[in-house]
């Protein structure tokens, strides 16, 4: 079994045991790109546009054969059982007709999968009025998200869709939290949620005024003040 977490620092368990050193970054990179295209058979020439932008075909191709030949050689030294008599792997990266793909019989989770299934799940109970179980689904997808998707890829044009579309489910997903607290008048609880939600978009006005309407009703109008004033600053400077 393969465990990946793509939400903050990339990591990956095989088994029980953590992949703590990667022989090539390229490597590093090649898994976070399959693991991303999940189910879909990738044509060798997109991972080499895509891995090495720029690059000359023939050096990017050789590069490829390189990466995924030190990939399949950690995978085994961590996994040695998955390795027949004649020394080669269970096949963890398949490669057929000139596409390469995780193989589907390896047994993966991958956080950002299971991110995005609690926020479906959240929201098809919540329009069924079933509002304590779509909370609960909430809440296992906030815990889910540690960072930004592949934070450590920034500039990466391949993660930047995913990236975003992942952060808007999960801002979603605080102000539902936060709303669901503010209705019980757990006015901490929601403060908690809307300053998450600030750390993240430091424009949204809707959680200054939840964070405003908190602190009001919990005695504390120099807080509200405070956080009004803060707002009118960051909405002048980053959108004039």
């Amino acid at each position: 079994s393969l465990r990946v977490h793509c939400l903050g620092k990339f990591e990956v368990y095989l088994g029980q045991r953590k992949v703590d050193h990667w022989r090539s970054l390229k490597a590093k990179s090649l898994l976070k790109f399959l693991v991303s295209q999940r189910g879909k058979h990738i044509p060798k020439d997109v991972l080499m546009e895509s891995l090495w932008t720029g690059c000359a075909p023939e050096a990017a191709n050789n590069n490829l054969k390189a990466a995924i030949y030190a990939l399949r050689q950690m995978l085994v030294s961590l996994c040695p059982e998955s390795g027949n008599s004649a020394g080669n792997s269970l096949s963890f990266i398949l490669f057929s007709e000139g596409k390469y793909a995780l193989n589907t019989e390896v047994e993966l989770w991958v956080d950002a999968e299971e991110f995005q299934h609690h926020w479906i799940t959240g929201q098809s109970l919540e329009k069924k009025g079933e509002n304590a179980q779509a909370v609960s689904e909430y809440s296992m997808a906030e815990k889910l998200y540690r960072g930004d998707y592949l934070e450590d890829d920034l500039y990466e044009d391949w993660t930047l869709l995913r990236r975003e579309a992942l952060k808007d489910n999960y801002l979603a997903i605080l102000s539902r939290l936060a709303d669901n607290l503010f209705k019980k008048a757990d006015y901490e609880g929601c403060i908690i949620y809307c300053q998450k939600i600030l750390a993240k978009d430091s424009c949204r006005e809707d959680a200054y005024r939840q964070l405003m309407c908190c602190y009001s009703r919990l005695g504390q109008r120099h807080r509200a003040l405070r956080w009004y004033e803060l707002c009118a600053k960051i909405i002048k400077r980053e959108l004039d």
